[in-house]
């Protein structure tokens, strides 16, 4: 049974892409898409017309096309998607 916790895993390399209304991202590795399940409170959205992926305290993440790299520690849950921790940072 995989198992859930900040210091579980790391997410992979993924880069910040749109698909019509949704925020999405794709393994570097691979170019698949990986699902993933953000903390409570964090945002995606469009600002001029780039998908961005904001933090409950409003600091942005990242922008479309940039890649995220060894950031987020969690781990896949029963769903089969990365879970990421909040940390509280």
């Amino acid at each position: 049974m995989p198992t859930l916790g900040c210091s579980a895993a790391l997410l992979l390399p993924v880069r910040v892409t749109a698909f019509y209304d949704e925020l999405v991202l794709l393994s570097v590795e691979t170019g698949e898409p990986i699902k993933v399940v953000w903390p409570s409170g964090w945002a995606a959205w469009r600002l001029h017309g780039r998908a961005e992926l904001v933090s409950r305290d409003g600091s942005v993440i990242a922008r479309e096309g940039e890649v995220i790299e060894d950031r987020f520690g969690g781990g896949e849950g029963i769903d089969d998607a990365f879970h990421v921790c909040d940390d509280g940072g």
